[in-house]
């Protein structure tokens, strides 16, 4: 994993100066239709790059300066297009000093890998119940030190495909990355350059008056896991749950969300998300609002039905 991770970060510090250039579809999501879209990153170091993006209608310009980050546009990030710059960019934690680990050998096309369950020493591991819903997969090829599947949630998955993959440096990248949800692909994107990033000019990495009139962009913290409990009447059958997806801003209302699931307690693991406030995080004075990422496990825990009244 820390192979995979020094392999696929390319904001590691003392890394190279990088241009990368990307061209992507999406699928519709709550707030976005469908649309293609786009995305340039010119990265010198962490005090200095330069993103831009498209999605349809949405466009964005972010400028990394002196470790302050500044926007053109004061809009949501759309959720396809945040799913697509961690999958390329940071697909992988560093490891922590008491996350628990459980492996196997599998196959891809051909391939051997090595996939690891990964979760915190909090959580339990049962591996005669299969995978839990707090476990992070990764599938790697042990031979090349490349990401090969990435799942942060059950039912997202996020494949990188090699075979006309990109030689930057010590790094071998990926030519082409698919996300599915529930079974359906949300987004595929096509790497089509990576280069050395002309570092002898930093004006491109100066931000503008009126970017930084608009004050700092807002953070957007490491996904985070918690469950949701939704009450209802005992009927004996099994209970359902459904991984919700959202994004929170600093109010704690939900911005976008969508199902890793589809069943019967689809619909209403969305309703119950969006009718919550999630709350607000303190923060120190001048600081920047932190948004945040969510993967909730909604459940449905039946109880005796005189308790519900």
């Amino acid at each position: 994993m820390d192979n995979a991770l020094a392999n696929h970060n390319l904001h590691l510090r003392g890394n190279n100066p990088f241009d990368i250039q990307v061209s992507f579809s999406a699928s519709a999501s709550p707030l976005y239709p469908a649309a293609q879209g786009t995305m340039e990153e010119s990265w010198v170091s962490g005090r200095h790059w330069r993103w831009t993006a498209s999605l349809g209608a949405y466009s964005q310009l972010q400028i990394g300066s002196n470790s302050a980050v500044y926007r053109q546009n004061p809009v949501v990030m759309p959720m396809r297009l945040k799913a697509l710059r961690e999958a390329l960019f940071a697909p992988l934690p560093g490891n922590g000093s008491r996350v628990t680990l459980r492996t196997a050998s599998a196959m891809l096309n051909g391939t051997a890998l090595t996939c690891i369950l990964t979760s915190s020493a909090a959580n339990r591991q049962v591996p005669a119940e299969g995978r839990q819903w707090y476990e992070t997969e990764y599938c790697i090829d042990p031979a090349t030190s490349t990401l090969r599947v990435l799942s942060i949630a059950p039912g997202m998955y996020i494949a990188y495909d090699y075979s006309n993959g990109h030689k930057f440096h010590d790094h071998l990248l990926p030519g082409k990355i698919t996300i599915t949800e529930s079974g359906a692909t949300v987004l595929e994107a096509n790497i089509n350059s990576v280069g050395d990033a002309d570092s002898s000019n930093l004006t491109i990495y100066t931000p503008t008056a009126q970017m930084i009139a608009q004050g700092a962009a807002p953070v957007i913290e490491a996904p985070q896991r918690f469950p949701l409990i939704v009450p209802a009447p005992d009927n004996g059958s099994a209970t359902p749950h459904v991984i919700v997806h959202a994004t929170i801003d600093q109010f704690g209302k939900i911005q976008e969300i969508e199902a890793l699931q589809s069943n019967g307690f689809t619909t209403d693991a969305l309703r119950t998300v969006m009718q919550r406030n999630f709350g607000t995080q303190p923060l120190p004075a001048g600081a920047s609002p932190h948004l945040r990422e969510a993967y909730i496990n909604v459940q449905l825990r039946p109880v005796p039905t005189g308790l519900l009244n």
